[in-house]
Protein backbone atom coordinates (compact mmCIF):
# COMPACT_ATOMS: atom_id res chain seq x y z
CA UNK A 1 0.00 0.00 0.00
CA UNK A 2 1.17 3.25 -0.60
CA UNK A 3 2.44 5.78 1.87
CA UNK A 4 -0.39 7.76 1.46
CA UNK A 5 -3.13 5.50 1.82
CA UNK A 6 -1.74 4.29 5.21
CA UNK A 7 -1.69 7.99 6.21
CA UNK A 8 -5.26 8.40 5.42
CA UNK A 9 -5.90 5.18 7.27
CA UNK A 10 -3.97 6.28 10.24
CA UNK A 11 -5.44 9.42 10.02
CA UNK A 12 -9.29 8.47 10.16
CA UNK A 13 -8.75 5.93 12.05
CA UNK A 14 -7.62 8.22 14.92
CA UNK A 15 -10.32 10.31 14.82
CA UNK A 16 -12.48 7.38 15.47
CA UNK A 17 -14.23 6.25 19.02
CA UNK A 18 -13.00 2.87 18.07
CA UNK A 19 -9.74 4.06 18.15
CA UNK A 20 -10.05 5.49 21.09
CA UNK A 21 -11.14 2.57 22.85
CA UNK A 22 -8.46 0.58 21.57
CA UNK A 23 -6.03 3.36 23.15
CA UNK A 24 -7.89 3.28 26.37
CA UNK A 25 -8.08 -0.23 27.25
CA UNK A 26 -4.43 -1.27 26.29
CA UNK A 27 -3.47 0.85 28.51
CA UNK A 28 -4.56 -1.04 31.20
CA UNK A 29 -4.11 -4.60 29.98
CA UNK A 30 -0.77 -5.54 28.61
CA UNK A 31 -1.28 -8.15 26.43
CA UNK A 32 -3.80 -6.12 24.38
CA UNK A 33 -1.01 -2.83 24.55
CA UNK A 34 1.16 -5.56 22.93
CA UNK A 35 -1.05 -6.26 20.25
CA UNK A 36 -1.74 -2.78 19.90
CA UNK A 37 1.94 -2.31 19.27
CA UNK A 38 2.00 -4.63 16.69
CA UNK A 39 -1.02 -3.76 15.18
CA UNK A 40 0.77 -0.20 14.23
CA UNK A 41 4.42 -1.82 13.69
CA UNK A 42 2.81 -3.94 10.78
CA UNK A 43 0.36 -0.72 9.53
CA UNK A 44 3.76 1.74 9.34
CA UNK A 45 6.23 -0.90 8.29
CA UNK A 46 4.14 -2.94 5.65
CA UNK A 47 2.32 0.12 4.55
CA UNK A 48 -0.64 -2.86 3.63
CA UNK A 49 -4.38 -2.30 5.36
CA UNK A 50 -5.29 -4.72 3.31
CA UNK A 51 -3.64 -7.36 5.56
CA UNK A 52 -4.49 -4.87 8.63
CA UNK A 53 -7.93 -5.92 8.01
CA UNK A 54 -6.72 -9.48 9.71
CA UNK A 55 -4.43 -7.86 12.31
CA UNK A 56 -8.23 -5.91 13.53
CA UNK A 57 -9.72 -9.69 14.39
CA UNK A 58 -7.23 -9.66 17.68
CA UNK A 59 -9.13 -6.05 19.06
CA UNK A 60 -12.71 -7.82 18.06
CA UNK A 61 -11.15 -10.94 20.03
CA UNK A 62 -10.59 -8.56 23.24
CA UNK A 63 -12.55 -5.70 23.71
CA UNK A 64 -16.06 -5.49 22.96
CA UNK A 65 -17.46 -2.86 20.79
CA UNK A 66 -20.20 -0.81 20.25
CA UNK A 67 -22.50 -0.80 16.58
CA UNK A 68 -21.06 2.45 15.88
CA UNK A 69 -17.37 1.81 16.54
CA UNK A 70 -17.51 -0.87 14.39
CA UNK A 71 -19.33 1.27 11.82
CA UNK A 72 -16.50 3.38 11.89
CA UNK A 73 -14.20 0.98 10.86
CA UNK A 74 -16.31 -0.28 8.18
CA UNK A 75 -16.79 2.95 6.93
CA UNK A 76 -13.07 3.62 6.46
CA UNK A 77 -11.95 0.23 4.42
CA UNK A 78 -15.57 1.38 2.15
CA UNK A 79 -14.13 4.77 1.77
CA UNK A 80 -10.36 3.18 0.55
CA UNK A 81 -12.35 0.69 -1.86
CA UNK A 82 -11.12 -2.43 0.55
CA UNK A 83 -13.36 -5.19 1.00
CA UNK A 84 -14.07 -5.91 4.51
CA UNK A 85 -16.81 -7.69 6.59
CA UNK A 86 -16.52 -7.72 10.03
CA UNK A 87 -16.88 -11.06 11.42
CA UNK A 88 -19.73 -12.16 13.31
CA UNK A 89 -19.96 -12.87 17.27
CA UNK A 90 -19.31 -16.71 16.14
CA UNK A 91 -16.58 -15.94 14.49
CA UNK A 92 -15.44 -13.64 17.10
CA UNK A 93 -15.44 -16.79 19.77
CA UNK A 94 -13.10 -18.24 17.40
CA UNK A 95 -10.43 -15.73 17.63
CA UNK A 96 -7.75 -15.94 20.05
CA UNK A 97 -4.16 -14.23 20.47
CA UNK A 98 -1.53 -16.58 20.75
CA UNK A 99 0.67 -14.30 22.77
CA UNK A 100 3.64 -16.64 23.17
CA UNK A 101 4.14 -16.48 19.43
CA UNK A 102 2.72 -13.26 18.91
CA UNK A 103 0.26 -14.39 16.54
CA UNK A 104 -3.40 -14.18 15.84
CA UNK A 105 -5.08 -18.24 16.12
CA UNK A 106 -8.00 -18.19 14.06
CA UNK A 107 -10.13 -21.39 13.98
CA UNK A 108 -12.31 -20.07 11.04
CA UNK A 109 -9.46 -19.91 8.94
CA UNK A 110 -8.08 -23.51 9.79
CA UNK A 111 -8.13 -25.11 6.68
CA UNK A 112 -8.96 -28.86 7.80
CA UNK A 113 -9.65 -30.47 10.97
CA UNK A 114 -6.76 -32.39 10.95
CA UNK A 115 -4.10 -29.26 10.83
CA UNK A 116 -2.48 -28.01 14.00
CA UNK A 117 -1.46 -24.12 15.13
CA UNK A 118 2.63 -24.58 14.64
CA UNK A 119 2.84 -21.15 17.07
CA UNK A 120 2.24 -18.81 13.66
CA UNK A 121 0.17 -20.59 11.23
CA UNK A 122 -1.60 -23.40 10.45
CA UNK A 123 0.05 -26.95 9.40
CA UNK A 124 -0.87 -30.20 7.78
CA UNK A 125 -0.01 -33.27 9.80
CA UNK A 126 2.20 -34.14 6.75
CA UNK A 127 4.44 -31.77 5.73
CA UNK A 128 4.06 -30.04 2.16
CA UNK A 129 6.38 -32.10 -0.59
CA UNK A 130 9.32 -30.61 -1.71
CA UNK A 131 9.74 -32.69 -4.95
CA UNK A 132 8.52 -29.45 -7.20
CA UNK A 133 5.41 -30.53 -7.88
CA UNK A 134 1.80 -29.00 -7.11
CA UNK A 135 -0.32 -30.18 -4.16
CA UNK A 136 -4.02 -30.72 -2.45
CA UNK A 137 -4.28 -31.89 0.80
CA UNK A 138 -6.87 -34.85 1.00
CA UNK A 139 -8.26 -34.46 4.24
CA UNK A 140 -9.51 -38.09 4.29
CA UNK A 141 -6.53 -39.89 3.23
CA UNK A 142 -4.63 -37.13 5.22
CA UNK A 143 -1.74 -36.24 2.81
CA UNK A 144 -0.84 -34.36 -0.16
CA UNK A 145 -2.00 -35.71 -3.59
CA UNK A 146 0.73 -34.10 -6.86
CA UNK A 147 -2.00 -32.12 -8.77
Amino acid sequence: MKSNEVKFFLLKLKSTSFYQKICKESVYDPKLNMIFSNFLFNLLILEDIRNIAIELTSFFAAINFTENELDEIEEIFSELNIDFTLPSKEEIAKISFDYDNFAVKNEMAKPFESWIWDGSKWESPVPYPTTGYSYIWDESAKEWNKV
